[in-house]
C-alpha cells in the first residue's frame, strides 16, 4: 500500500475540488500554464482566510504546484509543508531541482495579495523560471511546448549581457564616476551593477553608489514584479533585507555604527550558512563590508 506524503494528499484533494468545479487539473503542464490563472480570478473559489474553504485551497493550489513540477521534471520537496497556516510556506516549503530551489507559495503571495495587473500572470512567471526548473541535469523533456519556452529564455540572457557591458563600461571610466546609472529596467541590471562594485577598487564610489541603491531599494522592488526576468525569490530577500535595515535605523541614527551590526542583520535576511549563498548575495554580502567599513572609518573621524 503506498502512503501519501502530506503534499501528495493536499494536491489530490485539490484535484478532486477544481474537478469538480470543471478545470482539467491533471498534474500537466498544460494545466499549470492554462489553469492555474483562472483558478485565481475565479470568484468561486476563496483563497481568505476568513473563509472557511480559503485555507484549504491555498495549502491546495501550492500543493498541486509543486506535486505537478515534481512529477513531471523529479524534483524533491524540502523544507517544511503546513496546511494550517499556509501562507507560512512562503519560507518554509520549497522544491530542489538540482541547484535550483522553487517556492511555489511566492508567486502566488504576490498575485493573490497584490492582483494580476500588477504581478502578472502565473503562465508568464512559470514561463520564466521552467528553463531553470529543467535545468541541464534533469531528463530533456522534448516538446514544441518546452521548447518555445526554452527559446523565450534566450532574451532574458541577452539583455543580463548588454547589461553587463554597459555597467563595466561606465563603472571603470571617470564619465561612469560621475554619470553612473541610476535606473535599472530590470533586476539583472541591478545585480549586474552589484557584482561590479564587488571588485571595484574605489571606496569612496562604491560607498556613494551603494548609498544610493539602498535608498531606491523601494522603487527597485516596485519596478521588477513586472520584469521580464523577474526574480520573486531575490525581490523578497532584498524586501526583508530592507526592512531589517530601516529597523536598524530605528533604534540607532548611525547604523552601520561597525561590521558586526551590518553582519548581524544581513545575516538574519540571506542565513548564517555562507556555503548556501548564491553569487548574487556574495556580491551584495561583499558590498556590505565595503560599505560598513568606509561607515565606520567616517563614524570614527
Amino acid at each position: 500500500m503506498c502512503i501519501l506524503t502530506l503534499q501528495e494528499q493536499t494536491a489530490e484533494t485539490f484535484v478532486n475540488d477544481m474537478k469538480s468545479l470543471g478545470f482539467e487539473c491533471d498534474f500537466s503542464l498544460h494545466s499549470l500554464l492554462n489553469d492555474i490563472d483562472v483558478i485565481l480570478s475565479s470568484s468561486r473559489i476563496s483563497f481568505d482566510d476568513k473563509n472557511p474553504s480559503g485555507y484549504r485551497h491555498l495549502a491546495g493550489i501550492q500543493a498541486y504546484i509543486g506535486e505537478t513540477l515534481k512529477r513531471l521534471y523529479g524534483g524533491e520537496w524540502q523544507g517544511k509543508f503546513i496546511i494550517d497556516t499556509p501562507e507560512s510556506n512562503f519560507y518554509t516549503a520549497y522544491l530542489s531541482f538540482g541547484e535550483f530551489n522553487f517556492y511555489p507559495a511566492r508567486f502566488l503571495t504576490y498575485r493573490l495579495g497584490n492582483g494580476e495587473a500588477l504581478e502578472g500572470t502565473f503562465k508568464a512567471y512559470l514561463e520564466r523560471v521552467l528553463p531553470r526548473i529543467i535545468g541541464e541535469n534533469n531528463p530533456q523533456i522534448s516538446s514544441p511546448q518546452i521548447t518555445a519556452i526554452k527559446l523565450k529564455s534566450i532574451a532574458p540572457m541577452v539583455l543580463v549581457a548588454l547589461s553587463l557591458f554597459v555597467v563595466l563600461t561606465l563603472a571603470f571610466t571617470d564619465v561612469g564616476k560621475q554619470q553612473a546609472i541610476i535606473n535599472w529596467p530590470e533586476i539583472d541590471a541591478f545585480k549586474a551593477e552589484m557584482r561590479i562594485l564587488s571588485v571595484h577598487p574605489d571606496e569612496g564610489y562604491v560607498y556613494n553608489r551603494f548609498v544610493a541603491m539602498s535608498e531606491r531599494i523601494p522603487e527597485i522592488l516596485s519596478l521588477q514584479r513586472k520584469s521580464s526576468n523577474y526574480d520573486p525569490d531575490f525581490v523578497a530577500m532584498l524586501s526583508t533585507w530592507k526592512a531589517s535595515i530601516d529597523t536598524a535605523r530605528a533604534f540607532n541614527s548611525q547604523v552601520p555604527k561597525d561590521c558586526e551590526t551590518w553582519e548581524a542583520v544581513f545575516r538574519l535576511t540571506w542565513g548564517e550558512d555562507e556555503v548556501l549563498w548564491d553569487d548574487d548575495t556574495n556580491s551584495l554580502w561583499a558590498l556590505v563590508l565595503q560599505f560598513c567599513e568606509v561607515s565606520s572609518s567616517l563614524i570614527e573621524r
